[in-house]
């Protein structure tokens, strides 16, 4: 199966973005032709378009392994983003949200504290399933860390998610024994550490 092939631009950004703002860094080239861009930060018209991701209660996966209705429908964007977030999306020609990667700062349970941030990835019917996240990962991995090289970066996830943990595995990220008992896993990028 042939590959998404990404392209980015140099860059040069103060992070975070201002609310609402939104730079595209570079490209994605699906096999079938299909051209999306990479943008850092969201204007209002994909915040509109997270949400609507978010309410989707036909999306079983995304409800079952992520907190966005809560997040972003029973409370705000704004608020969220107001926590230093960086998100980085991938928008087909038409305007649609295929996927979305966000850092934030918070130290992960049970580590030392120190500059840590939290990453979270997302993609949508009907690009779920297409491959591309690792690319779209490795992409918004390598330029966050460019942007924000004395950050580290962990993840937590459902311990029965198994596409998101062979995505993470394929990033780089390592499994940590974490609240077994719940059904939790914690993942560090050891790159970053």
């Amino acid at each position: 199966m042939e590959k998404p092939i990404v392209a980015g631009k140099d860059i040069t950004a103060e992070l975070p973005l201002s609310l609402y703002e939104a730079m595209s860094i570079g490209g994605m080239s699906l096999p079938d032709g299909e051209a999306l861009s990479i943008q850092i930060g969201l204007s209002k018209d994909m915040v509109e378009k997270l949400k609507q991701h978010a309410r989707n209660e036909e999306d079983t996966e995304l409800q079952a392994n992520t907190s966005d209705y809560r997040r972003f429908v029973e409370n705000s964007y704004e608020a969220w983003y107001m926590k230093d977030r960086t998100p980085f999306a991938l928008v087909s020609a038409t305007g649609e949200l295929a996927a979305i990667i966000w850092f934030g700062p918070e130290n992960p349970p049970h580590k030392e504290k120190g500059l840590w941030d939290t990453v979270a990835f997302r993609s949508y019917p009907p690009y779920r399933g297409k491959g591309i996240m690792t690319p779209f990962g490795k992409f918004a991995l390598t330029t966050y860390t460019m942007l924000r090289p004395d950050r580290s970066i962990w993840l937590e996830t459902g311990s029965d998610n198994q596409a998101g943990k062979a995505l993470y595995a394929k990033l780089g990220f390592i499994e940590h024994s974490y609240q077994e008992h719940a059904g939790r896993v914690l993942m560090t990028l050891p790159s970053t550490i």
